[in-house]
């Protein structure tokens, strides 16, 4: 009796053990690499084909699977003056970390148009899941190659001057309106609704007498043949992206209510390229995105490539810094900024 317990005892155990090594066995959580490794990430693009924003975009979405080994694909969402491709990402893609935005232009495409109260903003800057940004900018007056004016002096000699713009409500409109009203430009008028390419071409083509934009474009512009060397950077002192272009005091002796408007446009003016995904991204996707993002910019290949459209190579900023600065720069009083940026619409030719 004990010795047949013994044995029934041995074949249970033994069935059990049996059980346990046929059961199928729970599989380990996809970690956050293999995640990333094994999904396409979208990269929503808000710029105007051949711009500075469908290059960053795209560049970036070229190397991205050299540090992940996962693809990304470049999807271009136009309208708005960038803004349609912005209210997509912040409204309607879902917050698992698949769908970005990829060098979107702070100053036109975010700040101003906020600051603006454009109605066609549909977003919360200070909630966006902020990856990463590079290479500051900031704008720079520029000449058409067509026209006949070297100096500013030149310019006050002049008659109906056509500046051109991207947006209404950027701030490179505003600085535009601003030096209109600070040098008495007679009958100078604003001709927005134009993307970089279209406004450098039509620079080039002398439909278009100046521009105060983007260094950047500026600097291709010139490269081009399109404008002159840019004439003076919008700012209260020189910048890195353009150390040997005057900053305003250099060139016209502003009064105090002057200045005041030059010291505004100096910080409505500063640009970067942001990378950014939607609120709500999970904490450790969104972490991903950073490291990966500060692994692109580091890559030898991208910075070569970065350099065919930026002069210089400024060091990128990650997510977590940017998004610090741009919730600090939220939190301050926007009045005179807010008013800055209204003043084109007294020189807009369509109103």
């Amino acid at each position: 009796m004990r010795r047949g317990m013994i044995v029934f005892m041995a074949l249970a155990l033994s069935l059990v053990l049996i059980s346990a090594a046929c059961a199928p066995t729970a599989e380990a959580p996809e970690s956050v690499a293999d995640f990333y490794k094994n999904n396409t990430v979208y990269s929503i693009n808000p710029g105007s084909p051949g711009g500075t924003t469908d290059y960053g975009n795209r560049l970036f979405a070229a190397y991205w699977a050299d540090v992940t080994g996962g693809p990304m694909m470049s999807k271009v969402v136009r309208g708005g003056s960038g803004l349609q491709g912005i209210n997509q990402l912040y409204n309607t893609s879902k917050p698992d970390g698949l769908t970005i935005a990829a060098g979107v232009g702070w100053d036109y495409m975010l700040y101003g148009p906020v600051v603006a109260k454009n109605p066609a903003v549909d977003f919360d800057i200070t909630k966006f899941s902020f990856i990463g940004s590079f290479m500051q900018q900031g704008a720079l007056l520029a000449l058409s190659s067509k026209i006949e004016a070297e100096t500013l002096d030149d310019l006050k000699g002049m008659t109906g001057l056509r500046f051109g713009a991207h947006t209404p409500d950027s701030a490179g409109t505003a600085a535009s309106a601003a030096l209109i009203e600070i040098l008495g430009l007679k009958d100078a008028k604003i001709i927005a609704g134009l993307g970089s390419v279209d406004l450098g071409l039509a620079l080039a083509k002398g439909e278009l007498d100046a521009a105060t934009y983007t260094s950047t474009n500026v600097f291709e512009w010139y490269k081009n043949g399109w404008v002159k060397a840019p004439l003076m950077v919008i700012a209260m002192e020189r910048k890195v992206f353009a150390p040997d272009t005057p900053a305003i005091p250099e060139l016209i002796q502003l009064t105090p209510e002057q200045e005041k408007t030059a010291r505004t446009l100096d910080f409505l003016t500063i640009s970067m390229q942001v990378w950014m995904a939607p609120p709500g991204v999970p904490a450790d996707r969104l972490q991903f995105l950073r490291d990966s993002y500060m692994k692109v910019m580091d890559l030898e290949g991208f910075q070569k490539q970065a350099l065919r459209k930026w002069p210089v190579w400024l060091p990128p900023e990650d997510g977590e810094e940017f998004d610090a600065w741009v919730q600090q720069v939220m939190a301050q009083p926007t009045e005179d900024a807010a008013a800055l940026l209204q003043l084109p619409k007294k020189y807009l030719a369509i109103k």
